[in-house]
This record gives C-alpha cells, structure tokens and sequence, in this order.
C-alpha cells in the first residue's frame, strides 16, 4: 500500500470514532431529555394518520379498480370489434 493510503486510513479513524461516539452521544442525550407531551403529540398524529388512511382505503381501492375494469373493458371492446 502507498504511504497516503495508510496515513488517510489512520487519519479516518482518528478522526471517524470520537466522531461517532459524539453523535451517539448526542442522540441518547436528546431522547432523554424528550418531554412526555411530545411523545404523546406524535402517538395522537400516528392514531390520526392510521384512522384516515383506514376510511380512505376503500375508496382509493374502489377507484382503482374501476380503473383495472374499464382498462380490461377496452381491450377486450377493441379484440372483439
């Protein structure tokens, strides 16, 4: 291996690990000190997110296929004609 490949995997390692635990660091600190109303806040919106998309599920199912249906009308309109 060449010297400057050596030395810039050395310097990538002095450099990434005090780097990563810093981060690391930094991510256990900011959910420790995350307030409850937060957390609650986000489980509401998720409650939220989950009960629209239960009540438009039918209709986008019922759109698509309706699409599907009128593609297949189509083609088997224009192999019959």
């Amino acid at each position: 291996m060449s010297k400057i490949l050596q030395k810039s995997k050395l310097l990538a390692v002095k450099v990434g690990v005090p780097v990563a635990v810093l981060v690391a660091t930094g991510a256990a600190n900011a959910a420790a000190t995350l307030d409850p109303s937060v957390a609650t806040a986000f489980t509401a919106i998720g409650d939220n997110a989950t009960a629209m998309f239960g009540l438009a599920m039918p209709v986008v199912a019922s759109v698509l296929g309706m699409f599907i249906v009128l593609r297949l009308f189509k083609k088997f309109g224009n192999k019959a004609a």
